[in-house]
């Protein structure tokens, strides 16, 4: 009979370890998927940067699609020199300021519309630019244009004063 008994408390200590070890184990890989999940679920800097839209970049094939009847378009060139960049910095900070809009003129998307002879028209399709330039559309118009840093530059220092 104690034999028995002791049998049934070794075998009873043997089913609470391995409940034990089960539960151990259990809670060891809810802690591990609760830790990986939150990291996954964390915002990091790199993730805003790559979702973040765009909204002053555009393509030229697009200046005349804006909602507000007037803006500012620049189509630049990369290896130009931006000595008009603090003028429009400048400018910005007026409170009647219209949106500046930036057209990337080094993208692939953009390169039908470089040619060295300029046409500047209202037509998308007929339009050329060979260096850095400044529109003014009103009501989906072209009504001025600057072409070349120093003229931009010469444009908005007229308008910041």
């Amino acid at each position: 009979m104690k034999q028995e008994k002791y049998i049934q408390n070794d075998e009873m200590v043997k089913l609470i370890r391995i409940f034990l070890i089960i539960v151990v184990v259990f809670m060891l890989f809810y802690a591990l998927t609760v830790t990986i999940s939150n990291k996954k679920n964390k915002p990091s800097i790199e993730n805003n940067n790559v979702d973040s839209i765009q909204y002053t970049e555009i393509l030229l094939g697009t200046i005349f699609n804006k909602k507000e009847n007037s803006y500012y378009v620049i189509a630049e060139f990369k290896d130009d020199e931006k000595n008009y960049s603090s003028y429009v910095n400048e400018y910005n900070k007026k409170e009647d300021a219209l949106n500046i809009y930036y057209v990337d003129m080094n993208d692939a998307m953009n390169s039908k519309y470089i040619n060295d002879e300029e046409n500047i028209t209202n037509d998308i399709s007929d339009l050329k630019i060979s260096k850095t330039t400044l529109f003014k559309i009103e009501n989906g118009q072209i009504v001025e244009h600057y072409s070349g840093n120093e003229k931009i530059l010469e444009y908005f220092e007229k308008v910041t004063k």
